[in-house]
């Protein structure tokens, strides 16, 4: 259980930068 809640941070880590670059690059572009 343990370790399957580590992968889902971890997932959640990455979702939250890959919204985070799409919100900047859309910034620049706008």
């Amino acid at each position: 259980l343990i370790a399957s809640m580590i992968d889902n941070a971890r997932e959640c880590r990455a979702d939250i930068q890959r919204s985070h670059r799409q919100m900047r690059e859309g910034v620049e572009e706008g």
